[in-house]
């Protein structure tokens, strides 16, 4: 893709790029200043070990990570509340 002096070609293509993950249900690379609880956040927040939020994890205990940014996944804090409300 050909960059253009404003940039709109490129922006267009990480809008669309951002969409289409969306729909596949990856995690979405947020903007800079939102919140992200990563693991060792979440091994804080419930008193849990790295082993252990592992399993939660895989057992559905934890609900999936909705966040990417630079390679690292995480959860927004809104999704570990909702999940703590079903509970």
């Amino acid at each position: 893709m050909t960059n253009t002096t404003d940039g709109t070609r490129a922006a267009a293509a990480r809008t669309n790029s951002s969409a289409r993950s969306a729909r596949r249900g990856k995690p979405i690379a947020l903007k800079r200043g939102t919140h992200v609880i990563w693991s060792a956040g979440v091994e804080e927040r419930y008193g849990i070990s790295a082993p252990t939020r592992w399993r939660w994890e895989r057992s559905g205990k934890l609900p999936p990570r909705d966040v990417r940014i630079g390679g690292r996944e995480g959860w927004r804090p809104e999704t570990l509340e909702a999940a703590e409300q079903q509970k």
